[in-house]
């Protein structure tokens, strides 16, 4: 049975196709059904090896949605050195709507702060703390905003607007994009939690979604197997210049802002805590060099369907002409991307008023300056990567291409 991938016509060996074929290929039906597989692994894997340490005592904590239906008191006055900002408390009368108190009405205070400003309206959809010990008052406070719906609408936009423009690429990327946040999320950080060897669980996470990622939007072919291999080899380089640059810094995970804490799970888990600044560094970069190997594979097979007498020399010129022009804004993305979520640690660093050898010894900085290096230098290199291997393997192709016309053939 073969599809027909040159012009998606619904067939399949001159029989009508389904819908479902006239949509997909072959290969993509074969990859959605291997990423079910692995949720439903990952999914099986964790009922079967839960997360039963907590730092601190959960029991008798729960955080109910509730509504605010009546205030009963308020006292708020406006803060004079922070703009629109107020202080104050409130009485508010709440009615639960999830959890195991759905339908009771309960009094919460809420303390209006300038870091806990949170002011409610009847009407105001809020997530409830509660504190229940047995045999003690149960106390109440507003622990935020709900913000469910909101971040559902955000996350429509972003999948309306990626399949509209995108069409049926955009459909697939988002999917893509799903399942790799379930391999994160549900894989990799249980996993490391649990006590596996933090650089083999990554390994294995990042494998599983550099296959599925790109051979959902392209298929199984010649493109997706360099880009694989290019996106492989990109990463394998990232971690020699970890590894490398980590020594030299004297920088691993122990480290990190949050190391005493991680130490304390690592004393009850038997987490890996040396290895977790490589963790960190790899998924961070991951997506830029996925993009980028992609992007120049692509493009090699692109000019040699449209120009078949080039030889293998000039496309690896062009593959390096079109890696430069990507070069710069993916470098700058990731650097922008580290700067950009450390703005606030920064304004505090700058308020301590440290001394210029004081701030660019810091672990602080020497991570930040490790993460954006190590991702950036491992884009680069992924350039010359997935120029070399698409010029030899469509040069190794050549001869049996006389025309045009077998270029698809042969690219597909």
């Amino acid at each position: 049975m073969k599809l027909n991938d040159n012009n998606n016509s619904g067939t399949v060996s001159g029989k009508k196709c389904p819908a479902l074929c006239r949509i997909f290929t072959k290969e993509h039906i074969f990859i959605f059904a291997f990423m079910i597989v692995i949720v439903i692994a990952i999914s099986m894997w964790n009922r079967a090896n839960p997360i039963d340490y907590s730092m601190y005592e959960t029991d008798t904590l729960s955080h109910p949605k509730g509504t605010v239906v009546k205030i009963v008191e308020e006292e708020l006055a406006r803060n004079d050195t922070e703009r629109g900002r107020k202080l104050g408390y409130q009485v508010l009368e709440v009615q639960i709507t999830s959890g195991e108190y759905k339908g009771e009405t309960i009094t919460v205070k809420n303390d209006v702060t300038n870091t806990h400003h949170i002011i409610c309206e009847v009407g105001s959809r809020i997530i409830v703390k509660a504190d229940t010990p047995e045999g003690t008052e149960p106390y109440y406070s507003v622990y935020n905003y709900d913000h469910t719906k909101a971040m559902l609408l955000l996350f429509g936009v972003f999948a309306v607007l990626m399949v509209i423009i995108g069409k049926k690429k955009g459909f697939l990327s988002l999917c893509g994009l799903v399942f790799a946040m379930i391999v994160l999320l549900r894989f990799l950080l249980p996993a490391i939690f649990h006590g596996w060897q933090p650089i083999v669980a990554t390994v294995i996470a990042v494998s599983i979604i550099t296959f599925s990622s790109l051979m959902l939007l392209n298929g199984w072919n010649k493109k997706t197997r360099i880009a694989i291999i290019a996106s492989i080899s990109g990463v394998v380089m990232a971690a020699i210049v970890y590894f490398i640059f980590a020594a030299l810094l004297h920088l691993n995970g122990y480290n990190l802002e949050s190391s005493e804490e991680l130490i304390l799970i690592r004393e009850n888990t038997g987490m890996g805590v040396a290895d977790l600044l490589f963790v960190s560094i790899i998924i961070s970069a991951l997506g830029a060099i996925l993009d980028m190997a992609m992007s120049v594979v692509s493009s090699i097979f692109e000019i040699r369907k449209n120009a078949p007498e080039l030889s293998p020399t000039n496309l690896l010129k062009s593959g390096l002409s079109v890696g430069r022009d990507m070069i710069g804004t993916n470098c700058q993305t990731l650097i922008l991307a580290f700067i950009g979520s450390s703005i606030t640690t920064l304004l505090v660093v700058i308020s301590y008023g440290y001394q210029t050898n004081q701030l660019l010894n810091s672990d602080f900085i020497a991570i930040e300056m490790l993460q954006g290096m190590t991702g950036s230098i491992a884009v680069i290199l992924s350039v010359p990567v997935a120029s070399m291997l698409s010029a030899w393997v469509l040069g190794v192709h050549s001869g049996k291409v006389n025309s045009g016309e077998n270029d698809e053939k042969m690219i597909e």
